[in-house]
């Protein structure tokens, strides 16, 4: 009984010493997430197909699945006019 009362106190202080972290950051959506990271592989990569496919790999995923996600977030090619 003595140690589940410990492990209690345990995590209770290791709660309330991580509450300020979610009170001064902004809490984003998956989907804001995920839209920044492509963002942000495709600004290090570029936006020409072989960069597509680099920054595909980097994500983890296809490029057909990247290139219905660039869709589906609406993001335009830097040199598309």
């Amino acid at each position: 009984m003595y140690e589940i009362i410990k492990n209690s106190k345990k995590a209770t202080e290791i709660n309330k010493s991580n509450e300020h972290v979610l009170e001064n950051e902004e809490v984003m959506t998956i989907k804001d997430l995920e839209k920044r990271e492509i963002e942000k592989v495709l600004a290090k990569y570029g936006h020409i197909k072989e960069g597509k496919t680099d920054a595909a790999k980097a994500l983890g995923i296809s490029r057909a699945t990247l290139y219905r996600k660039l869709k589906e977030y609406n993001i335009k090619s830097q040199n598309a006019n």
